[in-house]
């Protein structure tokens, strides 16, 4: 049954798909207000406001700055092999990384890569699909849910020892998927083609520090130190950098974490689902909410012991690990990085489909595979 305090969050999500930008400002206005109505204590707010939010801006602004100053150039061919290949390393490097990290560093590159192109938005749609949801799921560096597992005593290798077999299928079909689209797509629209030689090249070598002191930051309860540290890099580049991305990742999310506090204390489930039912829910819900609470909802809903839950539950821990990681590349809001690659490609002159545009075509390409994922590999 629907519960009131559910409105705002369902309310806000619904009127992002189908919404006009220019109304965005009134928008998060209007809903932010109404959740903030709907919270049961202050003490809730503040709670999320320094638990959650501080960090989670925090670390988006530093990964933000760092990577316009951190450029990685790759000359070479944009041919439909070039890509996938890019593709791949990107997926390989979000679980060291992150995948907010990883995102965050080579989509300049990418953009530059494809600069020739004339369709651009189905690359940079696969690459919020592999880049910042799908490449992050065999360490804990990789993704906040897997993260929170292992702060929770699942081993630090427990997701690659059981989570390669169907982190492998997914690559090899996104990356299958997006080379013969990309082909097609290039070879019927005349995409042109350059006779440079790869080349890679990696300046502002001095941010690198900064940006493991960022990743490191991330993983530790120190928000004042995450705070001093975005504010110093803030003062570093506050007339050197396009400020829109971020603050427009800032403005939406902040509304959501608002209207999240009082759905997720309004959602129950009463049954215990089965395996098929649990990966489905689970992604779902973490393609609408913020991936990392619904990660721990089922979690919990699932004893919420590690031990067995790498032993006698071990299947259940698989598909909560797989689709609150994966399924968060099924809406621009599902994962943090996804709407700040939207706002950076749009900002440099890439049409972007709009919210519900981009549903529709993220379940057109991922529905089928992760239907395949959640049938036969877990």
């Amino acid at each position: 049954m629907l519960s009131p305090a559910m409105i705002p969050f369902i309310g806000f999500f619904t009127s992002l798909l189908w919404m006009p930008k220019k109304y965005e400002n009134h928008n998060c206005i209007f809903w932010g207000i109404l959740g903030l109505l709907c919270l049961p204590n202050a003490h809730s707010l503040t709670e999320m406001l320094w638990g959650t939010y501080t960090p989670f801006i925090t670390l988006l602004t530093s990964l933000y700055i760092v990577a316009n100053h951190l450029k990685l150039k790759i000359e070479a061919n944009d041919t439909s092999l070039t890509l996938t290949l890019f593709l791949l390393f990107g997926g390989l490097l979000a679980n060291i990384l992150g995948t907010t990290g990883a995102s965050v560093l080579l989509i300049y590159p990418l953009i530059n890569l494809i600069k020739y192109r004339k369709q651009k938005a189905h690359i940079i749609l696969f690459f919020i699909f592999i880049v910042c949801n799908c490449g992050g799921c065999l360490t804990p560096l990789g993704d906040p849910p897997l993260l929170v597992g292992y702060l929770k005593g699942v081993k630090f290798f427990w997701p690659l020892q059981n989570l390669w077999k169907a982190y492998a299928f997914m690559m090899v079909a996104l990356l299958g998927l997006f080379f013969c689209i990309d082909a097609f797509v290039s070879s019927s629209r005349g995409a042109q083609r350059r006779g440079d030689p790869v080349a890679i090249k990696l300046t502002g070598l001095p941010y690198l520090g900064a940006l493991a002191l960022t990743v490191g930051l991330s993983f530790t309860e120190f928000h004042l130190a995450q705070l001093a540290l975005c504010a110093f890099l803030i003062y570093l580049s506050k007339k050197d950098l396009n400020w829109h991305p971020i603050e427009e990742v800032a403005k939406i999310f902040l509304v959501i974490f608002i209207v999240l506090i009082p759905f997720e204390q309004s959602f129950k489930i009463t049954t215990q689902p089965t395996l098929f039912q649990t990966f489905w829910m689970c992604g779902l819900l973490s393609s609408i909410l913020d991936n990392t609470p619904t990660y721990l909802l089922f979690f919990n809903l699932f004893s919420g012991n590690p031990t067995t839950l790498m032993t006698t539950l071990s299947p259940f821990l698989k598909a909560i690990s797989m689709s609150a990681v994966c399924m968060g590349a099924l809406t621009y809001i599902g994962n943090a990085p996804n709407l700040m690659i939207r706002a950076i490609a749009t900002d440099l002159g890439i049409e972007m489909p709009s919210f519900l545009g981009y549903t529709r075509y993220a379940f057109l390409v991922l529905g089928p595979v992760f239907l395949v994922l959640s049938i036969w590999f877990l």
